[in-house]
């Protein structure tokens, strides 16, 4: 009879090394069971459904204090009773992307866009310009010369918008300025901005509620100058977004180029963007965005890069796959990513099973890190597709 050999812990899947060097420690395949940190196997737990509504998406804050998803055409805050509370209205059934500002969650499909603040409260992301004024010249003081206005949204929470474009308008001897065409929106008030005589320096001229006001421009009667001329919204069609640093970006694929924009916002200021400025570009469709502390990573279906505010580097010639394919370690606060070629984390880079795992990286991943029972562990969920890498193949 021959001698059995005891194995004293499992080291868990390899199906990369060669068979009969790996040692029986390793396991060939580990369908529905878990290896410990200690090297046992147990059988994988299994699950209770307790939702039936069908969601796509889903969020949890860094708190694990609220979670939102998607369903039926809303989004939907999860109560601790596991109802789903609806808070807005989606126009498009896309993927939905996520990103947490301080206690704020902002959400974005490509086509809707909002923010969700502590209480649950929505509030647009996109504030929209105000449109163009009609100006007039009237009996006034105001001193002769060319003059420009322009107008911008204030929310009640004191978010201010871009300037919508400004209009000029020339004076003589003992005339002012009339003002019509003011848009006004809902939950918002409306700022308007003039420029002294022959001046590009727009000042805070007056707030209003109504579509028209007259203005006497002399240089002292001007306040706050103009913060947000040449700002937009967040550019339509961005869908991945992530915070960094005080700012907010957002990644768009354009396809006939096969390449994504990467916008950001202005500081502090994450529904205020400048598209003509302040964007980087790189090969492929971006998937993932994720905070890595020292810089922000970039995953596409074709690399993987990090950007550091100043510069934009390579960190692997593949890529990850589409969904959530991200999620942070709760202990090291690095980003761990399922990519085309396993899972890595960073930063610094590194791959953590390459060298052991092959599998068919999916055509969507979710992923998550869980902690039970003393253990952590990174889980991962795929779409079946895609082909598996073997380097030693």
């Amino acid at each position: 009879m021959a001698d059995k050999k005891l194995v004293s812990a499992w080291k868990g899947l390899n199906n990369v090394g060669e068979y009969t060097r790996v040692g029986i420690e390793s396991l060939a395949v580990a369908d529905n069971v878990d290896v410990t940190d200690t090297g046992r196997i147990e059988t994988r737990e299994g699950f209770t459904r307790r939702i039936t509504s069908p969601m796509t998406g889903g969020f949890s804050t860094k708190d694990h204090q609220r979670a939102y998803v998607v369903s039926a055409g809303w989004v939907c805050r999860v109560a601790p009773s596991l109802q789903l509370i609806q808070i807005s209205q989606l126009t498009g059934n896309q993927r939905m992307h996520w990103a947490q500002v301080n206690n704020d969650v902002y959400f974005s499909n490509g086509v809707d866009y909002g923010r969700i603040s502590e209480d649950d409260a929505f509030t647009p992301w996109a504030l929209g310009v105000p449109s163009p004024v009609v100006l007039a010249a009237v009996q006034g003081n105001s001193t002769p010369g060319r003059y420009q206005v322009a107008c911008t949204y204030v929310m009640a929470d004191g978010r201010e918008s871009g300037a919508g474009p400004a209009q000029t308008i020339t004076l003589t001897d003992g005339q002012a300025i009339a003002i019509s065409g003011i848009s006004q929106k809902a939950e918002a008030s409306t700022r308007v901005y003039v420029t002294p005589a022959d001046s590009s320096v727009f000042g805070l001229a007056g707030v209003t509620a109504s579509t028209s006001m007259t203005v006497n421009v002399n240089p002292d009667d001007l306040g706050e100058a103009l913060q947000t001329q040449f700002l937009y919204d967040i550019p339509e069609g961005c869908t991945v977004i992530e915070h960094f640093k005080g700012r907010m970006y957002a990644g768009m694929y354009m396809p006939s180029s096969n390449a994504s924009f990467i916008w950001y916002s202005r500081p502090m200021q994450p529904h205020l963007f400048d598209e003509a400025e302040d964007f980087i570009a790189v090969p492929g469709q971006v998937h993932m965005l994720a905070d890595a502390g020292e810089a922000l990573l970039i995953g596409t279906s074709q690399g993987i890069h990090a950007y550091n505010e100043e510069s934009l580097s390579e960190l692997a010639p593949y890529g990850v796959t589409s969904g959530w394919p991200f999620a942070i370690d709760p202990d090291t606060k690095k980003v761990l990513m399922w990519t085309q070629r396993g899972i890595c984390r960073g930063l610094p880079f590194e791959n953590l099973t390459q060298n052991t795992v092959s599998v068919p990286p999916g055509m969507q991943a979710g992923m998550a890190v869980i902690q039970r029972d003393g253990d952590k562990r990174l889980i991962t969920t795929l779409v079946d597709g895609g082909n598996s890498f073997n380097q030693r193949l």
